[in-house]
C-alpha cells in the first residue's frame, strides 16, 4: 500500500466520531455543513511495510511536586535547537532549514526518527506545552490521532503555560520562514517527492510521488490543527497554510519547466532518439511534481481550509482567507475557482468584524487584480468569480450600507467601486451606493458616532471615487454617440485649450443627472420618512465638495461658473467640411443634451460651485490666493443667478465659505481690497442685508436653510459688533454697519405698522370673536419680522430698538406684544370656531416663541452687562429697575396665561368638546412653551440676585427685589407663589403620564395629584387622524402587491409578511415616539432642576418629580439620579453657576445634555496592509463542541 493511501486513510481517521471537530463552529447552515460531513473511522486498514507499531506511548519526563514551576518544568525538557535558533530574530531560516534537511536524510538511512520528533515539538513548545512527543510517538501514522488525542489531554491539564508564538513577533515570523525554507529546499533536493516502485502493482490512480517527509509532516501538522487546545490548533494551522503558500510558488515554477519541456518535445527531432527520451523524462518528471504538489493541495485543502474556515476561533478563521486569498494570486489555476471562492460568501456573514474584514480586504484584492489586467468587462470575468459575484453582489452592496464594522463597509465601497468598472451594477445599484452620501452628510449616527475625522473623509473621498467612475462611464457612452458631431464640428463657445470646453461641459451635466436621479431614489426607496427636497439637495454641496478633489474634478471650478452662465442658445457649431450641414438634428440633440434651461439644473451646477469653493478653502493650497482673485469678478455674477430660496441659500453658503477666515489670504475682503473693488463688496453684502429683510417664510420654515444659513453669516459678520476694529481689515465695514442698523430699524418698523393697523388699543367688547380673530392674526403676523430679529439679536444688543417709541402716542414694540399677548383669550375660539383655531395654533406657537426668544435674549444682554461687574464705581452706572422694568408687565402676563390655560382644559373636558384631544394636546404645547421661558426669566434673574444680595452698588437695586408686589420680590426673592408651581408641577404630570402611556407603564401619584390625568387624554386613540409618517409608514410596508414578497406565490407566506411588516412599522413607530416624548418630559425636567437648584418651589415637588423615575428608566431615571448625586448644588446663597450670554436658546442646550457619550472611534483599514490583531488568548480551548 502506498505511503499516500496510508496518509489519506489517516485523515480520514481524523473524522471519526470520537475526535470529532470540538473546534469548529456550528454557526453554518446545513446546507453548507454537508460539504464536510463528518464520516465514521474507517476498518482497520493493513499497515505499510515502511510503518512500525511502536510501544506504549510515553511523553517527556516532566518535574512533578507541589512547589514546581514553570520554569522548573521547562528547564526539565529536552534540548530542541529549532526552537532555541528560531527565538533568535536574525536567524538564517535558510540555513536552519538545510540543516534540518540533512538531519533528516541522516536519520533516514539510519531508520530513525529525531530530526522529525524535534520538529513536530517545535510546534509544542511554541504554544507552552511541557508535554512533548518521544520518537517513538511519531511512528505509527495510523494512530496519529489518537497520539495528538493523548497529548491535549495532558496539555488541557497543565496549570499555566507560555505563548513564544504569540508573545515574539520575530520568533512567530521566523517559524513560519523556516517551515516555507525547509519545502524550498526539499523542493530543490527532490525530497517533496519519491517514486515508489512497490506500489507499480497498484492501479495508476493510486499512484503517486508523495515524499515520506511531506508523509510525516503533513500527517502530523495536520491532526494538530485540529486538536481542541486553540494555541496549538492556531499554530498548526498558519504553517500548513505557510507551506500551501510555498507550494504556490513552486508550482508555478514547475509548470513553466513543464510547458518549456513540452515545447521542446514538439520541436525535437524524432530522428535524435536520445534527445527526445531526455526530454521526455523531464516532462515526466515535472509532470509528476505537479501532480504530487496538486495532491498536496488537496490534503491541505480537506483538512485546513475544509474545517478550519468555520474554526470558533475568529483568528483562525481570519488567517485561513488571508492565507487562501494569497494563493489565489499566487497560483490562480488551482485555487481561484468556485471550489475556494464558497468559503468567501459563506464568511462575508461572519459575527466577527475581524473575519469580515479579511474576507472584504482580500477580495477588494481580487477585483483589483482584475481590474488592473485591462480585461474590465464582465464577459472576460473567470467564470466561477463571475458566479460568486452575481451570487453575493446585493450582500456587498448592503455591507456598504448596513454593516457594523467601518473597515467592512469601507472595504465594500472599494469593491463597489471595482464592480462598476466591469459593468457589473446597474443605475439603481449605482444610485442606491451613491445615496450613502446623504446618509454621511446628514448626520447618520453610524458616521457621525464611530468614525474620527480623517476616517470620515476617507470614506467620503471613496463614495466620491465612485461617483468619479460612473461619471467617467456615462460620459464615454454620451462621447461615442455625438462622436460624429464632436470630429466633424467646431464651436467658438468650446475650446480644449481654453478652460470650458465641450467635454467638460458634458461630464458636469452628466454628474448633475446622475445626483438628481440619485436625490430622488434616496427620497423614495432609502429614506422615505424625507419630505424636506431642500434640505436634501443641500447635501449636494457636501457631495461635490468630496468630488471636486477627486484629480478628475480638480481645479474645475472656474468650468462650473462659465457654464453656468453659458447661453446654450447662443451656441453655434460650425462645420469643418463645406458638405455637412449647420442645422443638424443632431446638433440639436446635442445643445438639448447640454442645455440648463430647468432650472433645478442650474441649482444644482450652483451647489458645484459651493462644492468647489468648500473644497478649495478646506485645503489652503498655495493656490487660494490666486483663486479669490478670479472670483472677485465671479461672485456678482452668481449673486444675480439667485431667484428662489433655494438659490438665495446656495449663495449665502459661498458667501459665507469666502468670507469666514480669519487669515487675511484665505478671506476674498482681502482681493477684494487689493483689486480696488471694496465697494462691489459692500454692495453685495448689502444686497444680501435687504434679502435678509425682504425673505418670508411660514411657520414650518422658521427653521430653514436660508435662516440658517444668515445665522452662519451673522456670526460671522456681527463678531465682536459693539467694538471698534482698528487693525486688520474688517468684513464689516461702516457701509455695512450702517445697512444693519436700517435692517433692524425696517423690521421694527414692520412689527410697529402691524400692531398699529390691528387696532388693538381700542378694541370692540360687542364682536369679541372679530376682536380675537384680529388678535391672532396680528400675533401670527409679527411670526416673520421677530424672527429675523430674534437671529440678529443673538449678536446685536436690540434693547433700544424694542424699548422705545416713535412718539408719546405709540406704544414701543415691547409694550405692544405685551399688550396683544394679554388680551388673547383662546376660549372665545373653542366653541364656534374650533378647527381654524387648530389649524392656525403652529403659525400662533411658533410666534409666542419668536416673541419671548427675543425678549429673553434681549433681557440676556441687559444681564451680560453688569452680571461680571466688580467694580461699585461701576455698578454705580446701573439702574436695576430701569434694565428690567419690562419684565415687570411681561412675567405676569405669562402667568396669566398658565393660569387661564388650565381653566380652558377644565372648560374642555367639561363641555366634551369635538377635537377635545388635540385641543387639550395644542393648549398644553403653548403651556410648555410659555412656562419654559417663564422659568427662563426668572432663574435668570435669580443668578443676579444671588450674587449680589449682599453687597452691591447698584441703583434701584433694593427697590426691584423688595417691592412686594414686584417680580423681584414674588418670584426670585422668595418661593414662587402656590399656584404657579402647582400650575408647572400640573404640566410635568401631564407629560409624565404621556410617556407612561406610551409605555404601558403603571405610575405612582401622590396626594398633592388633584388632576384626573387621564381625562387628558380622551379621544386620543378614536380621533387621531393618520399622520403623514404613518401614511408614509403604510406605503412602504402594506403594498398590496403579492409581487413586492419575492418568490412568495403562497398566500399565507404572503399574509405572513405582511404581519411581520406591521410589527416592525409598528415598533419603529413606537420606539420613536417613546424618545420623542421622554426628550420632551427630560428637557421640561431640567427647567423644573433649575428652579428646585435656586429654591424658589418647594421641595415636595422635587420629590414628586423623581416619583416614577425606575419605572420610567431610559434617559430620564439617569438625569434623576444624576441631579439626586449632586452635592452641595447651588441653593439659597450659593451662586449658580449659570452663565449668562446673549444667545438664550436655552432649549437647544438641553437637548445637547440629553446627547449620550460617542462611542469609541473605529479606525478604518488599509486594505492594502495587513490588519493588526492579537493573536487568540493562549486560554485553553473549552471541551464543549461549538462552545465560544
Amino acid at each position: 500500500m502506498t505511503s499516500s493511501r496510508l496518509r489519506r486513510l489517516t485523515r480520514n481517521a481524523l473524522k471519526s466520531e470520537i475526535y470529532k471537530e470540538l473546534s469548529d463552529s456550528e454557526s453554518q447552515s446545513e446546507g453548507e455543513e454537508s460539504d464536510y460531513e463528518i464520516v465514521a473511522a474507517p476498518r482497520p486498514i493493513k499497515r505499510s511495510k515502511n510503518s512500525k507499531a511502536g510501544p506504549p506511548t510515553k511523553r517527556a519526563r516532566v518535574p512533578r511536586g507541589k512547589n514546581v514551576n514553570l520554569d522548573q518544568l521547562e528547564a526539565g525538557l529536552p534540548e530542541n535547537y529549532l526552537y532555541q535558533a528560531l527565538a533568535q530574530p536574525d536567524i538564517d531560516t535558510q540555513d536552519l532549514a538545510l540543516e534540518w534537511i540533512e538531519s533528516y536524510t541522516e536519520d533516514e538511512e539510519e531508520a530513525k526518527n529525531t530530526s522529525l520528533t524535534i520538529l513536530i515539538n517545535l510546534l509544542l513548545r511554541s504554544c507552552g506545552s511541557v508535554y512533548l512527543f518521544e520518537a517513538h510517538d511519531l511512528v505509527n501514522l495510523e494512530s496519529a490521532a489518537e497520539t495528538v488525542g493523548e497529548l491535549t489531554i495532558l496539555f488541557g491539564n497543565q496549570k499555566s503555560h507560555r505563548y513564544p508564538f504569540k508573545a515574539l513577533p520575530a520568533f512567530k515570523s521566523n517559524v513560519l520562514s523556516f517551515f516555507e525554507d525547509l519545502i524550498k529546499i526539499a523542493h530543490e533536493k527532490g525530497s517533496l517527492y519519491k517514486y515508489n516502485k512497490d506500489d507499480q502493482e497498484e492501479d495508476d490512480a493510486d499512484t503517486y510521488l508523495a515524499s515520506p517527509l511531506m508523509n510525516q509532516i503533513l500527517t502530523w501538522i495536520s491532526s494538530l490543527s485540529t486538536c481542541t487546545i486553540r494555541p496549538l490548533r492556531f499554530i498548526a494551522t498558519l504553517i500548513l497554510l505557510s507551506i500551501q503558500n510555498q507550494l504556490c510558488h513552486i508550482i508555478n515554477s514547475v509548470v513553466i519547466n513543464l510547458e518549456k519541456s513540452q515545447r521542446q518535445l514538439t520541436r525535437a527531432n524524432q530522428k535524435n532518439k536520445s534527445k527526445i527520451q531526455t526530454i521526455s523524462r523531464a516532462v515526466q518528471s515535472y509532470q509528476n511534481q505537479k501532480d504530487t504538489i496538486l495532491e498536496y493541495f488537496s490534503e491541505i485543502g480537506d483538512i485546513t481550509l475544509g474545517h478550519r474556515y468555520r474554526d470558533i476561533d475568529p483568528v483562525i478563521r481570519q488567517e485561513c482567507i488571508k492565507y487562501l486569498g494569497q494563493a489565489m494570486m499566487i497560483f490562480p489555476d488551482h485555487f481561484f475557482q468556485p471550489t475556494f471562492l464558497r468559503f468567501y460568501g459563506w464568511l462575508l456573514s461572519d459575527p466577527s468584524s475581524l473575519v469580515r474584514i479579511e474576507v472584504t480586504k482580500v477580495l477588494l484584492r481580487l477585483y483589483k487584480n482584475f481590474t488592473g489586467s485591462g480585461k474590465s468587462s464582465s464577459n472576460n470575468l473567470n467564470i466561477g468569480f463571475r458566479q460568486f459575484t452575481e451570487r453575493y453582489k446585493e450582500q456587498l452592496i448592503k455591507m456598504n450600507k448596513l454593516d457594523s464594522d467601518v473597515n467592512v463597509r469601507f472595504n465594500t465601497l472599494s469593491i463597489c467601486c471595482e464592480l462598476l468598472k466591469i459593468g457589473f451594477l446597474n443605475d439603481s445599484e449605482c444610485y442606491d451606493i451613491i445615496s450613502i452620501f446623504f446618509s454621511v452628510n446628514g448626520g447618520d449616527d453610524f458616521y457621525s458616532r464611530t468614525m474620527s475625522k480623517t476616517n470620515y473623509n476617507k470614506f467620503k473621498t471613496e463614495i466620491a471615487k465612485f461617483v468619479t467612475i460612473l461619471n467617467d462611464l456615462k460620459l464615454k457612452e454620451r462621447l461615442e454617440k455625438y462622436a460624429r458631431i464632436l470630429d466633424s464640428y467646431l464651436s467658438p463657445q468650446f475650446d480644449e485649450g481654453d478652460v470650458l470646453s465641450l467635454k467638460s461641459c458634458l461630464r458636469l451635466k452628466e454628474l448633475i443627472d446622475i445626483l438628481q436621479n440619485c436625490a430622488d431614489h434616496y427620497k423614495e426607496n432609502l429614506l422615505p420618512e424625507v419630505q424636506d427636497t431642500f434640505l436634501l439637495k443641500k447635501q449636494i454641496s457636501a457631495v461635490f465638495e468630496s468630488v471636486y478633489a477627486t484629480p478628475t474634478f480638480d481645479n474645475t471650478w472656474e468650468v462650473l461658473i462659465k457654464y453656468l452662465t453659458l447661453d446654450i442658445q447662443l451656441v453655434v457649431f460650425i462645420p469643418q467640411d463645406d458638405q455637412l450641414n449647420e442645422n443638424n438634428i443632431d446638433i440639436d440633440q446635442l445643445k438639448n443634451a447640454l442645455d440648463l434651461s430647468e432650472a433645478k439644473d442650474k441649482d444644482y451646477l450652483l451647489y458645484f460651485v459651493d462644492g468647489s469653493i468648500g473644497s478649495i478653502i478646506s485645503r489652503k493650497g498655495p493656490e487660494l490666493s490666486n483663486i479669490l482673485t478670479k472670483l472677485v469678478n465671479y461672485v456678482p455674477t452668481l449673486q444675480s443667478l439667485v431667484k428662489s430660496k433655494e438659490r438665495l441659500s446656495i449663495f449665502l453658503s459661498i458667501w459665507y465659505k469666502l468670507v469666514q477666515s480669519n487669515e487675511a489670504a484665505s478671506n476674498i475682503i482681502t482681493s477684494f481690497n487689493e483689486l480696488g473693488h471694496l465697494q462691489q463688496y459692500n454692495d453685495i453684502t448689502i444686497k444680501l442685508l435687504k434679502e435678509y429683510q425682504a425673505f418670508t417664510f411660514t411657520a414650518n420654515e422658521t427653521n430653514s436653510e436660508v435662516l440658517s444659513e444668515y445665522e452662519l453669516l451673522f456670526a460671522k459678520l456681527f463678531e465682536s459688533y459693539d467694538q471698534v476694529v482698528t487693525t486688520g481689515l474688517s468684513i464689516r465695514t461702516p457701509e455695512i454697519k450702517i445697512q444693519v442698523q436700517n435692517t433692524i430699524e425696517e423690521l421694527v418698523g414692520e412689527l410697529k405698522v402691524i400692531f398699529k393697523t390691528s387696532r388693538l388699543d381700542n378694541a370692540s367688547t360687542d364682536n369679541e370673536l372679530g376682536t380675537q380673530k384680529r388678535v391672532l392674526q396680528t400675533i401670527t403676523e409679527v411670526l416673520v419680522p421677530f424672527s429675523k430679529l430674534q437671529k440678529l439679536g443673538d449678536f446685536i444688543d436690540l434693547n433700544e430698538y424694542l424699548n422705545t417709541s416713535s412718539t408719546s402716542q405709540d406704544l414701543s414694540v415691547f409694550s405692544s406684544t405685551v399688550h396683544t399677548m394679554r388680551i388673547f383669550k383662546v376660549q372665545v375660539f373653542l366653541q364656534s370656531w374650533t378647527q381654524n383655531f387648530l389649524q392656525a395654533s403652529p403659525r400662533l406657537i411658533q410666534s409666542f416663541r419668536a416673541v419671548l426668544d427675543l425678549f429673553l435674549i434681549t433681557t440676556s444682554w441687559n444681564l451680560e452687562k453688569i452680571i461680571a461687574l466688580e467694580d461699585e464705581c461701576l455698578q454705580a452706572n446701573y439702574d436695576i429697575a430701569f434694565l428690567f422694568q419690562r419684565l415687570n408687565e411681561l412675567i405676569p402676563v405669562l402667568v396669566g396665561i398658565l393660569e387661564d390655560s388650565k381653566h380652558l382644559i377644565e372648560f374642555i373636558i367639561d363641555q366634551d368638546l369635538k377635537s377635545r384631544y388635540f385641543l387639550i394636546k395644542t393648549i398644553n404645547e403653548i403651556r410648555t412653551l410659555v412656562a419654559a421661558k417663564l422659568i427662563d426669566f426668572i432663574t435668570s434673574i435669580k443668578v443676579l440676585y444671588v450674587k449680589f444680595k449682599s453687597k452691591n452698588a447698584f441703583k434701584n437695586f433694593d427697590d426691584f427685589f423688595g417691592n412686594k408686589n414686584g417680580i423681584g420680590f414674588l418670584y426670585v426673592v422668595r418661593l414662587i407663589p402656590e399656584e404657579l408651581q402647582n400650575q408647572l408641577l400640573d404640566l410635568f404630570l401631564y407629560k409624565e403620564a404621556q410617556l407612561g402611556r406610551v409605555l404601558e407603564i403603571e405610575l405612582d401619584r401622590n396626594d398633592i395629584e388633584n388632576v384626573n390625568i387621564e381625562d387628558l387624554f380622551l379621544g386620543e386613540e378614536e380621533g387621531s387622524p393618520e399622520s403623514e409618517e404613518e401614511a408614509l409608514q403604510r406605503s412602504v410596508f402594506d403594498s398590496d402587491d403579492e409581487s413586492d414578497i419575492e418568490g412568495s406565490e403562497n398566500k399565507q407566506l404572503v399574509q405572513q409578511q405582511r404581519l411581520r411588516n406591521q410589527e416592525l412599522k409598528q415598533k419603529d413607530a413606537k420606539q420613536k415616539k417613546v424618545w420623542g416624548l421622554e426628550k420632551e418630559l427630560c428637557v421640561y425636567t431640567l427647567k423644573m432642576f433649575a428652579l428646585i437648584d435656586m429654591s424658589i418651589i418647594e421641595e415636595k415637588i422635587d420629590t414628586r418629580v423623581q416619583l416614577n423615575s425606575d419605572k420610567i428608566g431610559g434617559v430620564f431615571a439617569r438625569l434623576v439620579k444624576q441631579h439626586s448625586a449632586q452635592d452641595g448644588g447651588p441653593s439659597g446663597g450659593t451662586v449658580p453657576q449659570v452663565r449668562v450670554a446673549p444667545n438664550a436658546h436655552t432649549e437647544d442646550a438641553n437637548h445637547q445634555r440629553l446627547q449620550e457619550s460617542p462611542e469609541p472611534e473605529e479606525q478604518i483599514q488599509d486594505p492594502e496592509t495587513e490588519l493588526a490583531t492579537d493573536l487568540p488568548p493562549a486560554e485553553l480551548e473549552p471541551v464543549q463542541a461549538g462552545s465560544p
